[in-house]
């Protein structure tokens, strides 16, 4: 399995996971693996989705830097174009058109079955938390503490 080469997520321990490595290292950990090593076995739906994810980053590029640039809510938008395309299935629609909410161009937009549609819709939300993710490490959390 190729192995992004971009800093991993998420590291887990014997204790868990843990968001840096530095943060393992911290709690005590003697050895730490870089999550996407550990693929979920929750589901087939939730390896899928991860699978999809990082099949975003190492095959078509799609690196956590260039995620970054999306700051309106193109990943999120994008995840619920894919998401409803999978309903579009069910009811008999084929086209290839994107619908009027696709951020991108559409030559982007690439529908196949159902749930294939959905597990690009799953990585696209992950690709937007990540994204929220790194904004919150940089900046501290944006919350508003009482």
């Amino acid at each position: 399995m190729n192995t992004p080469t971009t800093q991993p997520y998420a590291w887990l321990g014997a204790a868990g996971l843990y968001r840096t490595q530095r943060e393992g290292v911290a709690n005590g950990e003697q050895q730490l693996t870089p999550l996407y090593l550990h693929p979920a076995t929750a589901t087939q739906a939730s390896a899928d989705v991860l699978a999809e994810r990082i099949r975003q980053i190492e095959q078509e590029q799609w690196c956590p830097e260039h995620d970054d640039q999306y700051t309106r809510g193109e990943l999120a938008t994008a995840a619920a174009a894919y998401a409803t395309s999978s309903h579009w299935h069910a009811i008999g629609h084929k086209s290839g058109i994107p619908p009027a909410r696709w951020p991108w161009d559409q030559s982007g937009w690439k529908p196949t079955t159902p749930r294939r549609d959905l597990v690009k819709a799953g990585a696209l939300i992950l690709a937007e938390i990540e994204r929220l993710d790194r904004i919150e490490a940089k900046e501290g959390s944006p919350c508003v503490t009482p």
